[in-house]
């Protein structure tokens, strides 16, 4: 388990999040190739080398048709553009002034530009464009389907969001967690003349989020960064015990007035480990009849047992042995032995706890010529490792077919492999 707590003691944007991330040791090149499905034309992205208050940290850049975007985070909702400052400027930007025609997207349109990213970068990605939508939406009394935002903008805040989402599985994160969010003061000035800040949809976006002033003046927090962050983070608040991995610093687009104007992620795996909750059972067996254990490994199965292994030994004499292995849930302990006392002729049993990583399991269904048959999947971060047809379902559609077991199973494994992973047989 790897966890990405974001340090946000200077606030959050959508490029310092990449830019922490890339610098926390997200490869950049693999980041183009996997933007590349985006189809975003005119768009580049680019690293630089920064320093904030003496702490070197990375600068992630979008340059649409040639032109950075610069300090604005590049969000724009209805038929008019705002200006929320990505990279907390607290100076204002006029869009106007930008070589580009003034088109919009909708929430369709994005969601359309994010379908040929990997899973799950592509569901929290459009999770995330969808929460902000819904946020704008409050912010001006309409629906989220109506909410439109300025294209050349949205390139910049598509990107933003796609790389963050693409660094976190790269770096194969499986949790995110986040401190407290400072909001920054003041006031910044958008098409509608001025906003107080944070600005009404980092309002929405931030319900139930613990937040505070720092001291700092300007937009600290974006809504590009407040709708990737309270996305995807499980929990907000002091950074957890995890045994420290790479650190990486994002900047924004800005010197800070106080603080340097960063965002750090720290990555790490819990510093304690979980509590274990299975066991396993031995004993070393050397005189009952083999005739027994076929009836045993059912009983054991049957009272719960997760797994059962019969490990052929050499045991003292030489006289020739079995080591009976049970792998069962910690609450099982009493009654599995007991059985075991019982069905074996074992005058002792050794136990200890047991740690495992599993994969995320998942039966899924495929057609086969003769009939359905259940594959069982078992994926990481989203991407599917192993792929198994249930031999009792293939044996049973084999029989009822008069068909060859080994040829319903080949067909099941290469249909799930066509059909449900991106590997092809």
């Amino acid at each position: 388990m790897t966890i990405a707590y974001f340090d946000a003691f200077s606030g959050a944007s959508g490029d310092m999040i990449v830019g922490a991330l890339l610098a926390a040791g997200a490869d950049l090149e693999v980041l183009k190739r996997d933007l590349a499905v985006l189809d975003l034309h005119g768009v580049e992205v680019s690293l630089r080398r920064v320093e904030r208050q003496g702490i070197t940290a990375s600068k992630f850049d979008v340059a649409v048709h040639g032109h950075v975007e610069g300090p604005a985070d590049a969000h724009h909702h209805h038929d008019h553009p705002h200006d929320p400052h990505h990279g907390h400027d607290d100076h204002p930007h006029h869009h106007d002034e930008a070589p580009h025609p003034h088109e919009h997207r909708t929430l369709a349109d994005v969601e359309a530009k994010l379908a040929p990213l990997p899973e799950p970068a592509r569901t929290q990605a459009v999770a995330i464009f969808r929460r902000l939508a819904e946020a704008e939406a409050k912010v001006h009394g309409t629906t989220a389907s109506f909410v439109h935002f300025h294209e050349v903008g949205m390139d910049d805040a598509i990107v933003d969001v796609a790389a963050a989402v693409l660094c976190l599985r790269q770096l194969g994160v499986t949790e995110v967690q986040c401190s407290p969010l400072p909001t920054g003061s003041g006031f910044v000035r958008c098409a509608h003349g001025m906003m107080p800040v944070p600005v009404p949809a980092v309002v929405e976006l931030l319900q139930g989020v613990p937040a505070y002033d720092n001291g700092e003046k300007g937009e600290l927090v974006t809504p590009t960064g407040a709708a990737i962050l309270t996305t995807l983070a499980t929990r907000f608040g002091p950074m957890p015990a995890m045994a420290l991995g790479p650190v990486g610093y994002g900047a924004g687009g800005r010197e800070g007035q106080r603080l340097p104007n960063l965002l750090r992620v720290m990555l790490g795996q819990p510093a304690e480990a979980q509590e274990p909750t299975l066991v396993e059972l031995q004993a070393n067996i050397d005189d009952m009849s083999p005739q027994f254990y076929g009836p045993l490994v059912d009983q054991l199965l049957g009272a719960g047992a997760l797994d059962v292994t019969l490990t052929p030994t050499v045991m003292k004499k030489g006289r020739p042995g079995i080591v009976l292995a049970v792998l069962a849930p910690g609450e099982r302990l009493d009654a599995l032995g007991e059985l075991l006392f019982r069905e074996t002729t074992t005058l002792g049993l050794r136990y200890h706890p047991v740690y495992r990583r599993m994969l995320d399991r998942e039966v899924r269904s495929v057609a086969t010529r003769w009939g359905a048959v259940d594959v069982k999947l078992g994926s990481l971060h989203g991407e599917v490792l192993n792929v198994a047809p249930e031999f009792e379902d293939c044996r049973r559609v084999a029989e009822a077919a008069g068909a060859p077991l080994k040829a319903v199973w080949q067909e099941a494994l290469a249909v799930a492999r066509r059909e449900l992973t991106s590997e092809r047989p």
